[in-house]
């Protein structure tokens, strides 16, 4: 049997779960008119695509906000620092070869969390008003397996989970410290609530990236008059 194994890293982590869609019938015997059965929850293709893989849920209670940004290659430090003078953002982070202004930041900077005696963020800025989300758990899967990271159908638009795909030693390198990051993109000042729905995780073999399409058009082969 295949199997996966999640490591909780942070004493207040939530380890990802399958959902449980509940049936929300209820009796009706009695009812001359309203007789609701056709539900959601009661579809087996929705109920199935819901149940399919692991739930990830806010580990945190968490106020956001939507961030401005600059991004910049300077590597002299007085013209660093007289950008900085210029635009005065709240916090500057380097990410490869370019440094990224950001403003505000007070919302993600106090969730500093300690690990192995040292204190990390849990969210990284990451360009263009995005953040790496650190979930305080890390996951294990099967050699030629990847993890997919798939937004669930929120409507209220008041964040944005990006799609991810992770495998092999880039899995194990971004799970460092704090866990599995999510791309995540603040788009309203509101408050997240520990527990809350963010993403579905599934587990898949490599083998499907390998998957071909045909396309079959009646009458397509046919010589035209």
């Amino acid at each position: 049997m295949i199997s996966i194994k999640f490591n909780q890293l942070l004493d207040f982590a939530i380890l990802p779960a399958h959902e449980e869609i509940a049936d929300t019938r209820w009796p009706d015997n009695s009812s001359r008119w309203i007789k609701t059965r056709r539900v959601k929850g009661i579809c087996w293709p929705y109920r199935k695509a819901k149940e399919l893989g692991w739930t990830i849920h806010c580990p945190v209670d968490i106020d956001i906000q939507p961030v401005k940004e600059i991004q910049t290659s300077i590597e002299n430090l007085t013209e660093l620092a007289r950008l900085k003078h210029m635009v005065p953002m709240e916090d500057w982070v380097h990410k490869e070869d370019v440094i990224i202004g950001v403003t505000p930041a007070g919302w993600y900077k106090i969730h500093e969390y300690k690990y192995h005696g040292l204190y990390y963020p849990m969210l990284l800025p990451n360009g263009e008003g995005t953040f790496e989300w650190r979930q305080g758990w890390s996951v294990e899967v099967p050699k030629n397996h990847f993890i997919l990271i798939q937004p669930i159908e929120t409507q209220d638009g008041r964040f944005i989970i990006y799609p991810g795909m992770l495998h092999g030693p880039t899995l194990t390198r971004v799970q460092e410290r704090l866990g599995l990051p999510l791309a995540f993109e603040p788009l309203k000042e509101c408050r997240i609530r520990r527990g809350e729905p963010l993403a579905k995780l599934l587990v898949l073999p490599m083998s499907v990236l390998s998957i071909k399409s045909e396309i079959s058009i009646p009458g397509a082969d046919e010589n035209p008059d």
